[in-house]
């Protein structure tokens, strides 16, 4: 094999690993890079699509804290069934969530982890 050959398959080598460490990591948190201004915990079965999304929500509009909940959303969708896409319980247009709040003033926002 010629030095130029394994410079060559060492490179391919090299790129086909690309981004495989951080999939594999065990340590990862799958955590956003930036903190999320609101607390969310999704509750729902690991084998249905079907969940709901708690957010301490402190009296803020949904603009303020929708990102909250769509980031454990996204996360569960993900790792359980292989896609981000949602479809979240509306009432009208994409962006006109259905909002239940608790006594306490948290935010219930419920979605479906949607086929790909």
């Amino acid at each position: 094999m010629t030095p130029r050959l394994s410079i060559i398959l060492l490179l391919c080598a090299g790129l086909a690993g690309c981004g495989t460490v951080q999939r594999l990591n065990p340590f990862s948190t799958w955590q956003p890079e930036t903190p999320l201004p609101y607390g969310a915990n999704l509750n729902g079965d690991r084998r249905s699509p079907d969940f709901t999304v708690s957010v301490a929500t402190r009296g803020a509009p949904i603009e303020a804290w929708r990102e909250s909940a769509r980031f454990p959303a996204t996360r569960h969708c993900l790792r359980r069934f292989g896609s981000s896409v949602i479809d979240w319980r509306t009432d009208g247009g994409p962006e006109d969530w259905v909002v239940r709040y608790d006594s306490d003033g948290t935010a219930v926002v419920s979605g479906r982890c949607a086929a790909r």
